[in-house]
């Protein structure tokens, strides 16, 4: 087992569909959508970002998940960057949710159950 599955509080889930994550102040494309806790997210993207940063999401919902927003809107902290690939240049960038929201959990707990599979860890 790798220190990374070590630290983890839960076993992630692995994205089923494409995903698209926006940095939501600005815009600005992230990358998509790799896995999903309750806690947090791991975004495969193009950029490099500042371990510890705050940043905003925009997570695109799919089509056919039964909520309103077309958006997820969280608040999340960079957990880890770490480039996978050279050329082009890959991060494999780790999230760290902060404070959700009620309706924002239950956002998450949807898309878990719908879009999304358990990943054995034995």
């Amino acid at each position: 087992m790798s220190k990374l599955e070590d630290r983890r509080k839960e076993a992630r889930e692995l994205v089923v569909s494409f995903t698209l994550v926006y940095e939501s102040t600005q815009g600005k494309l992230l990358g998509y959508l790799r896995d999903l806790t309750m806690n947090g997210a791991r975004v495969s993207g193009s950029k490099a970002l500042s371990v510890g940063s705050a940043v905003s999401l925009s997570i695109e919902l799919p089509r056919d998940l039964p909520v309103v927003e077309t958006n997820l809107y969280v608040e999340a902290k960079v957990a880890r960057c770490e480039q996978v690939t050279d050329d082009p240049p890959n991060y494999d960038l780790g999230f760290e949710f902060s404070k959700l929201k009620p309706e924002q959990s239950d956002v998450i707990e949807k898309l878990l159950k719908r879009y999304y599979f358990k990943r054995s860890w034995t």
